[in-house]
């Protein structure tokens, strides 16, 4: 259900009354000894991915409460978001900071609402953090947003020091993959901006939704889903890191997530 506030950032005397960041990143310190009792149970050929909310997804539960229907309190207050984030993003560069101090090779942004924007407010609204994460931590940072199209792509591409990215279900993983590998067949792929890859890795994207299939129908939908990315090479398969397209839900069965795990391995071993 996401977090649930007892107020709402609605006005900029609002946003006066918020602590400041040098408070709130000693709340976080339990992060850094999770993130290192994590990293110390893994073995070390076992990589260790952490995350945080994006800045736009947050500033809609703190506008709105939450980042369902048309987020029409927090796209018309774009003024009130980039004052926030003035106060935000320090705080989440210490929060990244401190993962990558207990021993996570990557901090993921997952920027849930971020798709609903325009790619143009996408541009102005989602990214601004993560240009300033990638500066600081250059290869060290992920970006997922749900919904977004190649238009948003072409964006987030475009970012000098990204690690990679994720993308929901409606993505064809293959073809995605093939684009960011410089491998595809499609020759305007290849060489549109908004297609070709900066070569870092993609994560996802089974349909979450699908994991509360029965036990006769989920095998073969997992199967179906994987049969694409089965045919490509090593080469054109590079980078992709096996996962959902957003997470698992609540009351997902644990026997499907077991099945996910396993089947994968077994195909790819």
């Amino acid at each position: 259900p996401g977090p649930v506030l007892d107020r709402r950032l609605e006005t900029e005397a609002d946003l006066q009354s918020l602590r400041p960041h040098a408070d709130a990143i000693g709340h976080m310190q339990f992060q850094l000894e999770a993130v290192r009792l994590t990293r110390a149970r893994l073995p070390n050929d076992k990589s260790l991915i952490g995350f945080i909310g994006g800045a736009w997804t947050l500033f809609t539960y703190a506008s709105a409460g939450d980042h369902g229907g048309h987020l029409i309190g927090a796209k018309t207050r774009q003024k009130l978001a980039h004052m926030f984030y003035e106060r935000l993003i320090p705080l989440l560069v210490g929060n990244v900071e401190l993962q990558l101090q207990g021993g996570a090779e990557v901090v993921m942004v997952f920027d849930t609402a971020a798709g609903e924007l325009a790619p143009d407010l996408f541009a102005d609204l989602a990214l601004p953090l993560v240009r300033e994460l990638t500066h600081i931590f250059p290869g060290k940072i992920g970006y997922y947003a749900r919904a977004t199209t190649q238009d948003h792509l072409r964006y987030v591409r475009s970012i000098q020091g990204l690690a990679g990215f994720g993308v929901d279900h409606r993505y064809e993983m293959a073809r995605l993959l093939q684009n960011n590998n410089g491998t595809g067949s499609n020759s305007d792929a290849r060489n549109s901006p908004g297609e070709r890859g900066n070569a870092g890795f993609v994560q996802g994207n089974f349909d979450q939704a699908l994991l509360f299939l029965n036990e006769d129908d989920f095998v073969p939908a997992l199967e179906r889903y994987l049969r694409p990315l089965q045919i490509l090479s090593p080469t054109e398969r590079a980078g992709w890191i096996c996962g959902l397209g957003h997470g698992v839900l609540p009351r997902t069965p644990e026997r499907n997530v077991r099945r996910f795990v396993e089947k994968v391995r077994e195909v790819f071993a």
